[in-house]
């Protein structure tokens, strides 16, 4: 009796302990340079550092580079559609739309001549749209497939902050994600509506995965659930974690030039 009360002791202990941590270590590559990482919807994971984007298949091989130095250094990447890629370059206010192959979809999009000298942010929207923050007018804009506005909310120096500088915005699941370091991530709905803040230390980075936000911090991954209003954390294996990417099932971090690839059990 006294051993079957001690096996399910151990075996609700280690149910419990494997509810605390979802990840199972998968396979790891060299990326030496990596400065962000990526993973998009059907497993592959990117790597970019400066202005060379790279794409990985569901292992450890690599399937396609792109780089193109005359538009500068990479400022974000935009995966959530594995077809189109959006690839943005705020020092020279270019747009570059990829396939999954990393071949240009179309021209790259010049911005100043397209009339927007001051661009901070871009990312990916329903339709092969694309949603863009101008710091010339304060205007958050979201534009169609032949890149012509469809909706906007202006003037958000008055709803936000006096100085709203957002670096980082994506789409997921019908809300718009606006982070601006100082203030934290604004929400959005698709039509450009305002919603509230979540003043959330997520230190440059941060994915949305149903309804919550993950961040990387202290070499701990934490999840802030949207729903039940709590928050909890796991410890990472790999030290002084620099980078991590994530989607539904697979997690990438980046760490000492390799990236490790673990796989979300639910």
């Amino acid at each position: 009796m006294v051993r079957i009360g001690l096996f399910l002791l151990y075996f609700l202990c280690t149910a419990v302990l494997r509810g605390q941590d979802p990840f199972r270590f998968s396979y790891s590559f060299y990326a030496p340079g990596t400065e962000k990482i990526y993973v998009d919807e059907l497993g592959n994971v990117y790597t970019q550092s400066r202005s060379e984007l790279r794409k990985y298949n569901m292992s450890d091989t690599l399937f396609s580079r792109f780089s193109e130095l005359s538009n500068g250094n990479i400022t974000t990447m935009d995966v959530s559609n594995p077809m189109r890629i959006t690839v943005f370059y705020a020092d020279f206010s270019r747009v570059s739309i990829l396939d999954n192959t990393l071949n240009y979809l179309r021209n790259t999009v010049d911005l100043i001549d397209a009339g927007m000298e001051q661009v901070v942010a871009v990312c990916s929207s329903y339709d092969g749209g694309l949603w863009m923050y101008n710091r010339d007018n304060f205007t958050l804009q979201r534009f169609n497939v032949q890149l012509r506005p469809d909706r906007s909310i202006p003037n958000l120096n008055t709803v936000i902050s006096a100085d709203f500088r957002p670096e980082l915005m994506f789409e997921k699941e019908n809300l718009l994600y606006v982070y601006d370091r100082r203030t934290g991530i604004h929400l959005f709905d698709i039509y450009a509506g305002y919603l509230k803040t979540l003043p959330l230390p997520v230190n440059g980075n941060f994915a949305i995965l149903d309804n919550s936000v993950y961040w990387l911090a202290d070499n701990r991954l934490y999840r802030y659930s949207m729903q039940r209003f709590t928050e909890d954390s796991w410890a990472l294996q790999p030290p002084e974690i620099k980078a991590f990417g994530m989607s539904r099932k697979k997690l990438a971090l980046y760490s000492g030039a390799k990236v490790y690839v673990y796989t979300i059990e639910n």
